[in-house]
């Protein structure tokens, strides 16, 4: 939901210019926001499941070379 700039009408509402203007930003602000911390999100859980893969593939790795030597 975007919420539009109406200076006319928000102006009883919310006092000084630094008041409104702030709180029209809030709304634009949140939605980046929460865009960009989503996106954080989805990056670390693929850099986690990168991270526990190779370290899965390691181990595996480590396991096969001290079996094949015994």
């Amino acid at each position: 939901m975007k919420r539009q700039c109406n200076v006319l009408e928000d102006w009883p509402l919310y006092g000084s210019f630094s008041s409104r203007f702030s709180f029209f930003c809030h709304f634009e602000h949140h939605m980046f926001l929460l865009k960009i911390s989503s996106f954080t999100v989805q990056l670390l859980i693929l850099d986690l499941l990168q991270h526990a893969t190779g370290v899965f593939l390691l181990k595996t790795t480590v396991y096969c070379h001290i079996f094949y030597i015994i």
